[in-house]
């Protein structure tokens, strides 16, 4: 047993539906959460909703959880919140900033954070600023356990290693055509530079996974959350050792939440749909280009056909 407080962590690249399982997994009475806690801007001040509904500045709790933090002389900016783990300092920004590397690369890295005084010092407020805003999130939503949606694998490294939370990852993957389709509609890339982007991802996250013991990972899929939603949450509910709730919170309608990040904090999510948009929107030669690049990777992670 440990006294430190669980972290739900889920680590997915863009576009693998993160914002629907957080708003599924955010019905849970003992899961607080406010989607990605690494998000720094919010939009424009003027319109930004919180997905209460209220306009985030006139949102209640968000309003107590600047009291509690300005309380702790912690400086916070609900439009901006300053929690992604980097520096202005160049030189520790460089050490703090690239891709999980393998062991050698890693071992190099943590030897800076403990030898170079402004890494060290950079990555202590960053963590300790996070720290501040899940204990005050959960202590306003009574919950033991905090969800953060950021999906970084290096955060979540930073998060292991840090030994201040019970961290606890959920992968989330998938069909890698799904989620190039989407950054090639929303980032006017080509299906290649789509696809190169997805598997760098997918390749860091395997790197991460490699430093995390097994009982600390559970990797399910978009496609088996939309299709298989109640059992899926399930086994969240049991990987995380909390009581199953989640079933019966779905057929009684899902309480206020407070997130912010992607449109999707806005949707209704009394009817889940499954988004294979790829199949009718990819070309042919999309199909061919993502076959040659990234078809061997797709298959290694159970997608074929």
């Amino acid at each position: 047993m440990t006294n430190k407080r669980q972290l739900l962590y889920i680590m997915s690249p863009s576009y693998s539906g993160s914002t629907l399982l957080t708003r599924l997994l955010a019905a849970h009475p003992d899961i607080a959460t406010v989607g990605e806690l690494k998000s720094s801007e919010h939009g424009n001040e003027a319109d930004y909703l919180c997905s209460c509904g209220a306009l985030l500045r006139e949102c209640k709790f968000w309003s107590e959880v600047v009291r509690q933090l300005e309380s702790q002389n912690i400086a916070f900016d609900i439009y901006n919140w300053e929690t992604r783990i980097t520096s202005k300092n160049l030189i520790a920004n460089r050490v703090l900033r690239p891709l999980v590397k393998g062991r050698f690369l890693e071992s190099i890295r943590r030897a800076a954070i403990f030898c170079v005084p402004p890494v060290k010092q950079a990555l202590s407020t960053a963590l300790g600023k996070n720290e501040a805003i899940i204990n005050v999130a959960c202590g306003l939503q009574d919950g033991s356990t905090f969800l953060d949606e950021s999906k970084d694998p290096l955060r979540a490294l930073y998060f292991y290693n840090s030994d201040i939370w019970d961290l606890r990852v959920i992968s989330l993957i998938r069909d890698g055509r799904g989620i190039v389709n989407s950054d090639m509609k929303h980032n006017a890339k080509s299906c290649t530079d789509a696809t190169n982007h997805w598997k760098e991802k997918i390749k860091e996250m395997v790197r991460f996974e490699s430093y995390l013991p097994a009982e600390n990972l559970l990797q399910i899929r978009y496609e088996d959350l939309c299709n298989k939603t109640d059992l899926t949450l399930q086994k969240i509910e049991e990987f995380a050792g909390l009581p199953t709730k989640l079933a019966e919170a779905r057929q009684t309608g899902a309480p206020i939440q407070h997130i912010l990040g992607n449109e999707m904090r806005l949707r209704d999510m009394s009817q889940i749909r499954l988004d294979e948009k790829w199949r009718t929107e990819l070309s042919e030669s999309d199909i061919e280009a993502f076959e040659k690049t990234g078809g061997s990777l797709n298959s290694e992670i159970g997608y074929r056909g």
